[in-house]
């Protein structure tokens, strides 16, 4: 039997309809004048029940478990005539895990403040069955024996409380004032392993405690003329989070494959904090042409002594991060012509990182990567966009566009891939665009994308030989991009519409200079088609369609030396992974009056995505390696609602939603870890929610 549970469901959750059991005793009057002079308030209160317990369906929702949940939802909005103030106070889903709250007090034109209060569950869809105990804090305690593939299910969320606080003040020549204060608490446990050595290797089921806290101030004054509007102000943000590390209880030794000792205690994210100050401003030249500008320093740090007393010979305690921001942008607009508009922007960015560099490793390997030092990671951006649209003769209207973007990096001395210092694009963009008819709209846009940079510089090794150089990193390769889309609006006759997309991309990374492996090429492409019909005043339909095919061709060796020898023989030949996305998804609403007193509609939305690994050899004459299986997903959501009015100010909802998922995702199916955890990811659920509400509107 069902539990009865005390709590809300959202109303937007709660989706379709039957037929009412009642008819109210008096018929519904005119509205009254007072519906449009006054402003309206509500309270929604109801029970609705879930049918089992799921994991998908409550994944965001709180709704989890079997059984009965309250309905409460508020929209209070009052106005005083005398002071002209208004308090507005919106609640929706109270009680449930995933709430929202908003009080609000002001004067329109004059003051203002507010509160704000929210909660976000985050449920694991993964089931999981584990020996490990003390899940949640911060220190865990590991299975006896070792491994324990007998363990007990547990359930990994966490839950994210924001509480938010504003005030802001119309003053007097023209400036006003706003501060905001946030504060973020989140609390639970999510999936997280450590690596283990010795005898069996593999990971470790050691889930992460989640047990932080993160502050945000915001202070800003701004002031409006005329012509001319400028706002300043400080953000500062900081993060503290009170599991500074995970430790372990009951590990066997690390020859028998935990690592224990190796990695225990086990750091955890670092609190640290950022402060920005800013400006932004702009001004209006003329009629037809406005000038923009911002401009924000910022300094991000991060100066926790670390979890573990560093070796002997380590000159710092902390790693004393400190990352400098310095960004500006300025923009420009304007209509020269009545037929021609133009806009132009310039962006800088430098990301200065001035962590001290140590050398915290003493003594590695002669073939390491490494050369024990840690790796600041600085980035300076430029980029700028220059467009203009010129309407042409016969209704057509063209646009014309390019885009710079240049990305200078530092580098260390010792590197495990091939790196340059500086990579640029250049984009051109050309549209037309035209009105066909009174019932047809459409446009072709054409996009294409170059990138090339500096001169690679080859890996070293800790001895100073060369490394492999075989990948060129994705973000740093050679890249031709073209990309078409098109549009099309038809209305043929006035209550119907209809709008296609079509768009295509082609990304060409050649050989990556030279280099035999790596992305090679990819494609996207994507169609959909909406619809709307409206059939009649009381009566309105939609439906769309949409389909995606994303595709990557990626090499490598099946074997490589460490001087960057790929064989490329029938004993260690070259294999090529050609990945494929595919997405389908469609959806259907009708929504329309029965009566003038009852409302219904219905919802239905359908997704299938799969993912095809499929692997085949470049080298002449050698095996042919089997693909990997298919991956697929789908989800279908029905959604009915049915509405009975009973009085003017008031009104009864019954809803119906049905969601099913399935999933044959092999990557987590019967997954163990070294500690003898096993995860399984359901492959199908069925979930079905009933509910009923009642709604009380007054002015």
């Amino acid at each position: 039997m069902n539990t009865l549970l005390i709590r809300t469901i959202p109303v937007s959750l709660m989706a379709a309809a039957v037929a009412m059991a009642f008819v109210p005793k008096r018929a519904i009057a005119a509205d009254d004048i007072d519906a449009f002079t006054k402003p309206e308030s509500s309270v929604t209160v109801g029970v609705g029940n879930i049918n089992h317990d799921n994991r998908y369906f409550g994944q965001y929702s709180g709704m989890h478990k079997d059984g009965l949940y309250g309905l409460l939802d508020v929209n209070i909005a009052k106005r005083n005539e005398d002071t002209g103030t208004w308090l507005l106070i919106n609640g929706r889903n109270l009680g449930l895990d995933n709430l929202d709250f908003r009080a609000e007090h002001a004067r329109q034109g004059d003051w203002g403040y507010f509160l704000d209060y929210s909660q976000t569950p985050r449920r694991d869809p993964l089931e999981i069955k584990t020996g490990v105990t003390e899940i949640g804090n911060s220190t865990l305690r590991m299975p006896t024996p070792y491994p324990n593939t007998n363990g007990v299910e547990e359930n990994l969320k966490t839950i994210r409380k924001t509480t938010n606080l504003g005030f802001s003040k119309i003053l007097s020549g023209g400036f006003d004032f706003q501060v905001n204060f946030r504060n973020e608490e989140k609390d639970g446990s999510r999936l997280f392993a450590r690596g283990t050595t010795g005898a069996t290797g593999g990971f470790e089921f050691t889930p992460e405690p989640i047990n932080s806290t993160t502050r945000i101030f915001e202070g800003t004054l701004g002031y409006t003329a005329d012509k001319f509007q400028l706002t300043g102000g400080y953000v500062g943000s900081f993060y503290n989070n009170h599991n500074p590390a995970l430790n372990f209880t009951n590990s066997p030794a690390a020859g028998a494959g935990s690592g224990f000792g190796t990695f225990n205690p086990m750091a955890l994210p670092p609190d640290n904090q950022s402060h920005q100050l800013f400006v932004n401003g702009g001004y209006s030249l003329s009629p037809t042409s406005r000038a923009s500008f911002k401009f924000a320093q910022s300094r991000v740090t991060q100066e926790n002594n670390f979890v573990l007393a560093p070796a002997a010979g380590i000159a710092r305690s902390d790693l004393g991060g400190q990352i400098d921001i310095t960004q500006a942008q300025a923009s420009f607009t304007a209509k020269p012509l009545p037929k021609l508009s133009v806009l132009a922007n310039v962006r800088y960015e430098d990301r200065d990182d001035e962590t001290p560099v140590v050398k915290y490793f003493t003594a590695p390997a002669a073939t390491a990567t490494t050369d024990g030092n840690n790796e600041p990671r600085s980035i300076r951006t430029l980029a700028g966009k220059l467009e203009a649209s010129y309407l042409l003769p016969m209704g057509f209207r063209a646009t014309g566009g390019v885009e710079y973007d240049e990305k200078t990096r530092n580098t260390s001395a010792v590197r495990a891939v091939s790196f340059r210092r500086k990579t640029e694009e250049n984009s051109y963009r050309l549209e037309l665009r035209r009105s066909l008819s009174e019932e047809l709209n459409g446009s072709v846009a054409y996009i294409r994308s170059e990138r090339d940079g500096s001169n690679w510089q080859t890996t070293v090794l800790n001895n100073g030989t060369t490394g492999s150089n075989l990948v060129a990193p994705l973000h740093l390769a050679d890249r031709t991009r073209d990309k078409i889309k098109v549009k099309f609006d038809w209305a043929p006759i006035d209550p119907l519409s209809f709008q296609f997309v079509f768009e295509n991309s082609d990304d060409d990374y050649g050989s990556n200079q030279g280099r035999r492996n790596g992305l090679q090429d990819g494609r996207a492409t994507l169609y959909s088609l909406d619809a709307t019909w409206t059939i009649s005043d009381k009566w309105k339909t939609s439906a769309w369609v949409m389909s995606t095919d994303t595709r990557a061709t990626q090499r490598t060796c099946e074997a490589a030396t460490s001087a960057g020898v790929c064989p490329n023989t029938l004993a260690d030949p070259i294999w090529e992974a050609d990945l494929r996305s595919l997405g389908n998804a469609l959806g259907f609403n009708l929504q329309g009056k029965v009566s003038s007193r009852i409302d219904l509609g219905a919802d239905f939305q359908y997704s299938h995505d799969k993912m095809k690994y499929g692997q085949t050899s470049v080298t002449v004459g050698s095996t042919v390696p089997s693909d990997l299986p298919n991956t697929y997903y789908k989800l279908a959501t029905t959604r009915l609602y049915g509405t009975y009015a009973l009085e003017k100010n008031s009104s009864l909802r019954l809803d119906l939603v049905h969601l099913r998922q399935k999933t044959d995702d092999w990557t987590w199916q019967n997954f163990t870890y070294s500690d003898g955890t096993r995860v399984v990811r359901k492959p199908s659920e069925s979930t079905v929610f009933i509910g009923a509400s009642y709604t009380y509107r007054f002015n």
